[in-house]
């Protein structure tokens, strides 16, 4: 059943308890670099296919890639829990692909060879730095290959056309979106992927940049067909001319004239998110709960404070501890 409640005191500030991070060796780290080349390889080859044929890419091909993602991230922390969330290497990996997409664009032999050439160097070159990883010796003249072999490929490719794409724009743009992913799993701290001591979230939604919960609520005015919703904070005059939603989402388009900031012509709606567990820290006990929508995590997260909790993405382990999720 649809939930609404009363926003008041719920506008707080949410400090989380200091939770152990055990740092992992580079065999975690070389693993996720060689999950992000892998997937950042197979949605590049889906756009590729879709270029050859002079349609659409297919959804379910990207669906594919990112589920594998998932699957090998959870596979290399087995290793022992290193930075790098899937939220945080998927936003990386998905703008590199688009960027590289948008710089090869297109259709036909020549744009579809562009990109399979892009594919196989932003996996080469992120194979590079987790073979660097694993042996702990640098090798500058492996991604520098991989770069000869870019600008070789799109010579080929234009041989087939003309087409759109140059080959060391596409290389700076590959460059920059691997040093965010090497970034994000060398780092500690707020922003890295991470449940680091301290933080409730990283990366999740409503995750604030100080990495503690943030939650909003969606307030929807007026009745059909004129219905209007705005994103809110939670606080007793937020939403006093309409129903607040906690934890959903504005979906719409903007107000004719823009009657007022963030006005929308829609309605609130519950979200699917990645299915994300939290745990709710009460003293010396934990309680755990999963769910995969907006409303679910965000009145989860208020439970927890209503039973004088503290609440984190992650587990809730036999020792009565909250463990975190990533």
């Amino acid at each position: 059943m649809r939930q609404t409640r009363m926003i008041s005191v719920l506008a707080v500030s949410l400090l989380a308890n200091a939770a152990t991070l055990v740092l992992a060796g580079d065999s975690c780290i070389a693993a996720k670099e060689r999950a992000a080349g892998r997937a950042a390889k197979a949605k590049l080859q889906c756009h590729a296919r879709a270029a050859s044929r002079s349609v659409p890419v297919e959804q379910t091909c990207l669906d594919r890639a990112q589920s594998k993602l998932a699957a090998q991230l959870l596979k290399a922390e087995r290793k022992g829990a290193c930075p790098g969330s899937l939220s945080v290497l998927s936003t990386a990996i998905d703008d590199c692909v688009g960027e590289v997409v948008n710089e090869a664009a297109g259709s036909g032999k020549c744009s579809a060879s562009k990109r399979s050439a892009a594919a196989r160097d932003v996996a080469g070159e992120l194979f590079c730095e987790a073979t660097q990883e694993s042996r702990a010796t640098p090798d500058p003249a492996c991604r520098d290959q991989q770069l000869a072999h870019l600008i070789a490929n799109f010579a080929d490719a234009t041989q087939r056309g003309p087409c759109a794409g140059n080959a060391l724009v596409t290389a700076n743009l590959i460059d920059t979106r691997i040093d965010q992913i090497l970034a994000a799993m060398q780092s500690v701290g707020c922003g890295n992927g991470v449940i680091d001591p301290g933080e409730q979230c990283d990366g999740d939604p409503f995750c604030s940049s100080s990495c503690t919960f943030d939650i909003t609520a969606c307030c929807q005015m007026f009745p059909v067909p004129n219905t209007v919703c705005l994103a809110v904070p939670l606080s007793p005059t937020s939403c006093l001319d309409g129903t607040a939603f906690i934890g959903e989402t504005c979906v719409g388009q903007p107000c004719p004239g823009n009657p007022f900031p963030g006005c929308t012509l829609g309605s609130c709606q519950d979200q699917a998110i990645s299915s994300s567990s939290l745990c709710c820290q009460i003293g010396t006990t934990c309680q755990g709960t999963s769910t995969a929508t907006g409303s679910g995590l965000a009145n989860a997260v208020l439970d927890c404070i209503l039973l004088t909790g503290s609440p984190m993405v992650g587990t809730c382990g036999g020792n009565g501890q909250c463990t975190p999720q990533h």
